[in-house]
């Protein structure tokens, strides 16, 4: 009898113990939070394509810092905006919350950035690196908050732009006479290729492909970063290395929403943009000789001589006082200042 009651006993205990850890199993389910998932609308055309290494180092980092307590899900091809004004209002209204971006297409928001286009500032990788990694980029991206409300996690460095077209080889300034080359809707670009004797044509990068294709457009501007990654090369015969601009890409977010985020979270953000930054350099200074190859089996590539490319320089630079009063000249001063501190450091 006593034996009976014992194994009852035990039994009961069991069960109670088997209850127990299901309890404590099911809190510790239903208190696990769950992961805080960005929504990052992006350029690249998928995972793994080219120009992609900085926003793969980005989910990489960031998932990896916060142990999976924060997830990145890429919307590729810009799925979610395509366009400068849909991109503020999707992170204003939190559509999605981190986005790559053109800096060079803020001009109507901000002039924070303005001193990057004009053309020939900047003439060297190493001051384009002092500029995103050093002060000169810091106060860009604290001006552009102030702005704009939309913070700038990283610069991205993607290389210089380049012209192409579909009519001729462009070895001098007079070889752009009439023709139609897009640009970004900035007032800079507009003005540099204007004096240079082309037909500016603003058209977003979106569109651009399909303008090209149709002839809404002879040609365009880009690094080699973007013209791989858009295949721009397979509608354009031509394509001169002409270096007149350093392209400026970045990561953004709303700030307000950057603020709501727990310290810890926000900390975890800027490493894993700093970590995105990097990436991209590599990215561009290892691939582009690779794109570049890519390019030529399509497109013929003309590489100008010093003394071609000093033609194209000496236009620009009449160019700049009217340029640094659009910028605000005490603004243009100091980046100009700080980008040929860099070039002297890197002689």
């Amino acid at each position: 009898m006593k034996r009976r009651h014992l194994l009852s006993a035990v039994s009961l205990m069991s069960v109670l113990a088997v209850l127990i850890v299901v309890h404590l199993s099911e809190a510790a389910e239903a208190t696990k939070e769950k992961p805080l998932v960005l929504r990052f609308n992006t350029v690249v055309k998928s995972e793994g394509a080219p120009g992609s290494a900085g926003q793969q180092t980005f989910k990489k980092e960031l998932e990896n810092l916060t142990n999976g307590r924060v997830k990145v899900e890429y919307y590729y091809g810009w799925t979610l905006a395509n366009n400068t004004e849909a991109v503020v209002g999707g992170l204003q209204t939190n559509v999605f919350q981190v986005s790559d971006w053109g800096l060079g297409t803020f001009a109507e928001y901000s002039k924070a950035f303005l001193p990057l286009d004009v053309p020939y500032l900047i003439t060297t990788k190493e001051a384009a690196y002092d500029v995103i990694r050093g002060e000169p980029g810091k106060i860009m991206k604290d001006r552009f908050l102030k702005d704009t409300g939309i913070k700038v996690l990283k610069i991205s460095h993607l290389g210089f732009r380049h012209i192409t077209n579909s009519k001729r080889p462009i070895t001098t300034p007079a070889d752009l006479k009439g023709l139609k080359i897009r640009t970004q809707p900035n007032p800079l670009h507009l003005q540099g290729f204007k004096a240079f004797g082309a037909s500016p044509t603003p058209i977003s990068f979106a569109e651009l492909f399909t303008a090209l294709q149709q002839g809404v457009v002879d040609g365009q501007e880009n690094p080699i970063y973007n013209i791989v990654a858009m295949r721009i090369y397979e509608v354009q015969k031509y394509m001169t290395l002409s270096n007149h601009l350093w392209n400026a890409g970045g990561f953004i977010m709303s700030d307000k929403y950057y603020n709501s985020l727990p310290e810890d979270t926000r900390a975890a953000i800027d490493k894993a943009a700093v970590a995105a930054r990097e990436a991209v350099i590599e990215e561009v200074t290892k691939s582009e000789g690779g794109w570049l190859a890519e390019i030529r089996k399509k497109t013929e590539v003309t590489e100008l001589s010093a003394e071609q490319v000093m033609a194209f320089q000496k236009i620009a630079k009449e160019e700049w006082p009217k340029m640094a009063s659009t910028i605000g000249k005490e603004y243009f001063n100091f980046v100009r200042e700080s980008i040929e501190k860099a070039g002297s450091k890197a002689k």
